[in-house]
C-alpha cells in the first residue's frame, strides 16, 4: 500500500514509522525543511520508551513532488491547518484514494468534507504520546493497551481499506482496530475527555501530566471540565461515554504518561499556535449550540488564547 503522511511531527512520524515497519510504502510530507533533511539522510530515529529504532523513508517538503497517487493520505496535521494540508495534497487522489484523518479533538473530518467525500475519509484515534525532541527524532511514549482506532465516517460498518490499514499497522507493532461508525464516534470523545481535562491544564500550569493529575486541586478542574463535556456529549447522542472514562484517574509515578508533556502544553513552550479552538473551544461552541453552560471551559479556552496572544510579553 502507498502511503502519504501529511505532518511528519512527532504523531505523524510515529503513525508512519508504524506503517513502514508493517509494509507500506510510506513517503513523508512535511514543510519542515531541517525535519526532512534528516530523515532523507540518516533515517528517522525513533525512540520507542528507549528502544530506538532508525525508520528509512523518503521526505519530501510539499505533496506535489511525490509525483505519484497514493492508496492512502494520512492528514496528521493540527486542526487549523488541516483545510491548506488536504488542499496540497489533492494531488496524491486519485478515484480509489482514500483519505485517514488523525487529529486531535473535535471538527477535523467536517473540514476535511468540504475537499473530499465522506465515504472515503476515515477517522482515526491514537492512544499514545510523542514528541520530536530534534529534527529526524521522535520519541514515543506507549503505555499498556496503546493502540489505534479507524472507522468509516458515513458508513455504518468499515468498509475492506480499514480492515488493511489496521492490518499493516497491527503487523509493524502498534495494535489497530477496524471500528463501526458509533465505535469511532464513542472513541473520539472518549479521547476529547482525555485531552480536554488535561492538554490545556498542562500548558497553563507548565506541569507534566502527571503532576497536574494528581493534584487535588487538578482533580477538581478535571472534574469541573469532564462533567461539561458528558453533558454535551450526551446532547450530541453519544452513549456509555460516562461508564468508560478515565479521564479524572491518577497516574503513578512508574507509568511513562506521568511524565508526559501533552501537544498542547508543547506548543506552548515553544511559542506555537495550539489546537485549543478544536478541543476546549469546540466543547464551548457546542455548549452554545446545545444551550448547556461551559464556565470551566470557557476560562481554559480564554486562558490558552491570552498566552497564545502574549508569547512576546510573558515573563
Amino acid at each position: 500500500m502507498k502511503i502519504a503522511i501529511i505532518g511528519a511531527g512527532a504523531m505523524g512520524g510515529t503513525i508512519g514509522s508504524y506503517f513502514s515497519l508493517g509494509g507500506a510504502d510510506v513517503r513523508f510530507v512535511d514543510p519542515y525543511q531541517e525535519h526532512i533533511d534528516k530523515i532523507n539522510a540518516d533515517g528517522l530515529q525513533m525512540d520507542v520508551n528507549g528502544e530506538k529504532k532508525i525508520i528509512h523513508v523518503q521526505g519530501y517538503y510539499e505533496s506535489a513532488s511525490i509525483q505519484e497517487k497514493m492508496d492512502l493520505v494520512v492528514i496528521v496535521t493540527k486542526g487549523s491547518y488541516i483545510a491548506s494540508a488536504i488542499q496540497d495534497a489533492l494531488c496524491l487522489f486519485d478515484k480509489d484514494t482514500c483519505c485517514m484523518a488523525i487529529q486531535n479533538g473535535l471538527g477535523n473530518v467536517e473540514i476535511l468534507s468540504q475537499y473530499i467525500e465522506p465515504d472515503r475519509i476515515f477517522a482515526s484515534i491514537v492512544q499514545l504520546g510523542a514528541s520530536m525532541p530534534a529534527p529526524g527524532e521522535i520519541q514515543v511514549l506507549k503505555r499498556e493497551g496503546a493502540m489505534l482506532s479507524c472507522g468509516p465516517v458515513t458508513q455504518e460498518q468499515p468498509p475492506e481499506k480499514i480492515f488493511q490499514i489496521t492490518e499493516i499497522l497491527t503487523r509493524g507493532g502498534l495494535d489497530a482496530f477496524p471500528l463501526s461508525r458509533k465505535e469511532i464516534n464513542q472513541k473520539i470523545w472518549y479521547k476529547v475527555t482525555a485531552n480536554c481535562t488535561g492538554n490545556a491544564c498542562c500548558a497553563i500550569t507548565r506541569l507534566p501530566l502527571g503532576r497536574f493529575t494528581n493534584c487535588p486541586e487538578g482533580i477538581e478542574i478535571k472534574t469541573g471540565l469532564l462533567e461539561e463535556i458528558l453533558s454535551i456529549a450526551e446532547h450530541e447522542g453519544i452513549t456509555g461515554l460516562r461508564e468508560i472514562t478515565t479521564a479524572t484517574n491518577y497516574w503513578p509515578e512508574n507509568n511513562p504518561m506521568y511524565h508526559h508533556i501533552p501537544s498542547t502544553a508543547q506548543d506552548v513552550r515553544k511559542k506555537k499556535k495550539t489546537e485549543i479552538d478544536f478541543l476546549n473551544g469546540a466543547i464551548v461552541r457546542l455548549g452554545k449550540k446545545h444551550g448547556i453552560p461551559t464556565p470551566y471551559n470557557t476560562m481554559v479556552t480564554n486562558l490558552i488564547h491570552i498566552i497564545e496572544n502574549n508569547y512576546n510579553f510573558m515573563f
